[in-house]
Formats: structure tokens, C-alpha cells, sequence
């Protein structure tokens, strides 16, 4: 039994982190620490302010003839994944509809698989996604006052195994 003190041991700081992106279909990591497959593509640089992770639920309120709340059904859920892309790469700029020469169309960006890695000294989160696109982008500034940046939401679809996605656990030995 616990006597209320925090195990600081298990207390975890997303210290610093990369994010992969691949076509639909590449062979994702079954582990932590693994190199992904030759497919993925870093995405770059990542702001300070890492990645976030929202989860929702969409719940109904069943009611009986009173008006009295008898029951909860949950109707749906989906998580979506936020983060600020700063390098403005050949990754980036296709991931955004940004290719040279081909003009931006405006159309539903396609879907990609991801792993989205996070480290905290030698322990090691990754988040891997079978297939997600950016379904929202942050407002870009062009400006002399600070960096070009790419702030994007990534919406998930389960995938083959019925999961938005699949997370691992490890050490990578390095701090």
C-alpha cells in the first residue's frame, strides 16, 4: 500500500524527441528502440513545446422519464496529436502541400503513417500511427520577428489492429 509519496522514479519530463512520417503501409517498429524502416523521413526540428497528445471521448447522457441521469454511452472517440514543425524542409513542405512548382491546391492532404518518439534521460516513449493526416494548421507568421514555423494537428484512424495507435516502452542507454 502506498503512503501518498510520489515514486519520482516514475515521474516523466519529454525532454526531447523526434517525429517520423512515412507513405500508408510502412513497416512500423514493434518496440521503443529500433530503427524505423528506411521509408520514414524525419520531420525536423520540433518547438519547445513538444508534442500533445489530446484524447476524446464523445459520451451520451441516457435519461429516464424523471429527467434523471441513468446511464452513459460512449458514441465515439478519436485522439488527435499537436505539434510546431520549425525547419522548412523538403518533408515539411510536401507534408503541407508546399512543393515547388506544383502550387497549393487546398485539397485533403493525404494520410501517412508517423511514429512520434520522446525521450526522458535513456527512457524512451513512441507513438506508433498506421495512418494519420494533418487535419489542422496553426496560422504561419512570415515575418523578421521570429521563425517560420509549422503548427499542425495529425488526427489518426485506427488501423489494421483496430488501434488509433500503439505505444512502446524502453531505454536507448543514452542520457
Amino acid at each position: 500500500m502506498s503512503d501518498g509519496t510520489t515514486d519520482t522514479s516514475e515521474v516523466r519530463v519529454a525532454q526531447w524527441g523526434e517525429i517520423y512520417v512515412a507513405p500508408v503501409g510502412t513497416t512500423l517498429p514493434t518496440n521503443a528502440t529500433s530503427e524505423p524502416d528506411a521509408a520514414f523521413d524525419l520531420v525536423g526540428g520540433v518547438s519547445e513545446d513538444g508534442v500533445k497528445r489530446t484524447p476524446s471521448r464523445d459520451v451520451s447522457d441516457v435519461k429516464d422519464w424523471r429527467g434523471d441521469s441513468v446511464r452513459d454511452l460512449q458514441t465515439g472517440a478519436k485522439v488527435d496529436f499537436s505539434f510546431t514543425m520549425l525547419e522548412s524542409n523538403e518533408t515539411v513542405k510536401d507534408l503541407l502541400d508546399l512543393v515547388e512548382g506544383t502550387g497549393w491546391t487546398g485539397s485533403q492532404l493525404p494520410l501517412h503513417a508517423w511514429i512520434i518518439d520522446w525521450h526522458d534521460e535513456d527512457e524512451v516513449t513512441r507513438y506508433c500511427i498506421e495512418k494519420a493526416r494533418i487535419t489542422s494548421e496553426d496560422a504561419v507568421d512570415h515575418s523578421a520577428k521570429d521563425v517560420v514555423k509549422y503548427g499542425v494537428t495529425i488526427s489518426p484512424k485506427k488501423g489494421a489492429s483496430g488501434k488509433y495507435f500503439m505505444p512502446y516502452y524502453g531505454t536507448d542507454g543514452v542520457s
